[in-house]
């Protein structure tokens, strides 16, 4: 259990800062990961209903030509000034097969009257 904890946190951050193929070794088991990039449709950045935060809603579609998991979809919030504000992701819990569209939301913590601009950033592991 320790292992797979271990590995999934090298994993997420591996994710996080962008990494397209990565190499784990985690005692005799060895991890292989390869990011791929997901074409962004359309998306539009909206109030929060419930509170003063931002969301960007939109689709992404699987180009690649083979199914991909851990689906997921960063945004970073900048302000006017060109500051990073924060990071939010939003996951998709199933696999995404070859040219289907998935829908997404990403919620921001940050004040959405903050918000000048912001950048997404789609990828998944191919299965």
């Amino acid at each position: 259990m320790k292992t797979f904890i271990v590995v999934a946190s090298i994993l997420l951050l591996m994710m996080v800062v962008g990494v397209g193929t990565c190499r784990v070794c985690v005692g005799s088991l060895e991890y292989i990961t390869e990011k791929h990039e997901l074409t962004i449709l359309e998306h539009e950045l909206v109030k929060q209903m419930y509170r003063d935060g931002p969301e960007v809603v939109g689709q992404v579609r699987n180009d690649t030509g083979f199914t991909l998991e851990s689906v997921e979809v960063d945004v970073r919030w900048y302000s006017a000034g060109g500051a990073l504000l924060g990071t939010s992701s939003g996951y998709l819990l199933d696999y995404l097969p070859p040219g289907e569209v998935w829908e997404f939301r990403v919620r921001g913590a940050c004040e959405f009257d903050r918000v000048a601009d912001y950048k997404i950033i789609a990828e998944g592991s191919r299965l």
